[in-house]
C-alpha cells in the first residue's frame, strides 16, 4: 500500500521525501499512521529486498484494504 494518514495529512509515499521515511517508520512503531480505508494503525516496510510500503499488521485487513487502493 503506497498510501496513509500520518498526523491528519495523507502520506503518498512515491511523492514522500525518502529523507522522512526513517520518521515514519518510527511513527508507525508508535501507532501513529493510519489506513486511509478503514483507519486500523499501519507498519511501514523499507528493506532492500522489496520497495517501500505500509501494510496492516492483521494480514485478513489488510486483503480487504488492498482492493480499495
Amino acid at each position: 500500500m503506497k498510501i496513509a494518514n500520518y498526523q491528519n495529512q495523507s502520506i503518498y509515499l512515491p511523492e514522500f521525501p525518502r529523507s522522512r521515511y526513517e520518521e515514519i517508520y518510527q511513527a508507525s512503531i508508535r501507532g501513529e499512521v493510519k489506513c486511509v480505508n478503514c483507519h486500523q494503525k499501519l507498519s511501514f516496510t523499507l528493506t532492500i529486498y522489496d520497495i517501500p510500503h505500509f501494510y496492516h499488521i492483521n494480514k485478513e485487513q489488510n486483503l480487504e484494504c488492498m482492493n480499495h487502493n
